[in-house]
């Protein structure tokens, strides 16, 4: 924000003032982003149709262990960071199902904040992100002066070119949003000498390699957003391929809500007191609860006090908005 309150000025008076200058910057900000196209991407019905979009136009995919997959023969720069409607969708359905999609060596060479190298440029990174889910950028974060424009998050492990210590823990990008991101670009401008600390996995695996007694529960529970309170499902169905998958973060977890029959209620109550962080949440008891479309939908984004009856909240996934990195 950059402010100093004058001299003289009182707390309350410094406070009202300070909050009125991020009002008009907030006001300002959102004059400026950039309006949305709307969704255009075409989505296949399934990874090997996806497969075959891309196979037509000379695209190859290549898996990669644990998790993620390579996409060869794309050149993003060339058309400026457009992507047909088909491989758009293509490239939607192989991250619904692998985790991530891999695009290496894009870019031009160019000379960006100083940085020399060859890459997207800020505007190409945002073009290709706008192809994806809703055609729109939702841009939460803050700017860094080197930023080549305000939809585009930059990071950096020197704080003179971009935010550090970002993401420390495990998490989901956009979970403090009730609609949360359904794609997210990160882009590597200058890669570090080695390996790098960003690790990425698969939670529809993870949900997989869990008890199925666990899997049961996490479909009882929601996790309350530290950071703006937003209520999502701990274990959820992938919007596109279907997939049973956790949602969480690991660094902003206010605390736990848990739908239980009202037989189980003081028996978590008591349990709460040894594990302080978990919610009670009483409600019908089912045999099968991955099975049960209210349970399953249990946290869709509102916060607690917006919440109705809690098993009959709708099922949530991801917002197909996009984010750039």
């Amino acid at each position: 924000v950059g402010f100093k309150p004058p001299a003289g000025v009182s707390t309350q008076d410094a406070l009202m003032m300070l909050m009125e200058r991020v009002r008009r910057q907030q006001v300002q900000q959102e004059a400026e982003q950039r309006p949305s196209r709307g969704r255009t991407a075409q989505q296949p019905a399934s990874e090997p149709a996806a497969v075959e979009v891309l196979k037509l136009r000379g695209i190859t995919v290549s898996r990669i262990k644990p998790c993620g997959c390579q996409v060869h023969g794309i050149d993003i720069a060339a058309s400026e960071g457009q992507v047909e409607a088909e491989v758009a969708g293509a490239l939607e359905m192989l991250m619904a199902v692998h985790g991530f999609v891999l695009l290496r060596n894009q870019g031009r060479q160019r000379c960006e904040s100083g940085v020399s190298g060859c890459y997207l440029s800020g505007d190409e990174q945002c073009q290709l992100s706008e192809c994806l889910g809703e055609g729109a950028l939702h841009s939460t974060h803050g700017v860094h002066p080197e930023a080549p424009c305000r939809d585009i998050f930059r990071l950096s492990n020197d704080q003179d070119h971009g935010f550090n210590s970002v993401g420390p823990e495990w998490h989901n990008d956009g979970s403090f949003c009730r609609r949360v991101f359904g794609h997210v670009v990160y882009h590597i401008i200058k890669a570090p000498q080695g390996a790098g600390n960003t690790l990425f996995a698969h939670l529809g695996i993870a949900y997989d390699k869990l008890p199925t007694e666990v899997q049961r529960r996490m479909h009882r529970c929601a996790s309350v957003n530290s950071n703006g309170g937003a209520v999502h499902p701990l274990a959820h169905y992938h919007p596109t391929s279907g997939r049973p998958s956790l949602y969480l973060h690991l660094g902003m977890t206010g605390c736990v809500l848990e739908a239980l029959s009202p037989s189980h209620a003081q028996q978590a109550q008591n349990e709460d007191e040894e594990q302080p962080g978990t919610g009670v949440v009483e409600g019908a008891d089912t045999k099968d609860d991955t099975k049960d479309p209210e349970l399953a939908g249990f946290g869709d984004g509102q916060t607690p006090q917006d919440l109705p009856q809690p098993l009959s909240s709708v099922a949530s996934s991801s917002s197909p908005s996009s984010s750039s990195s």
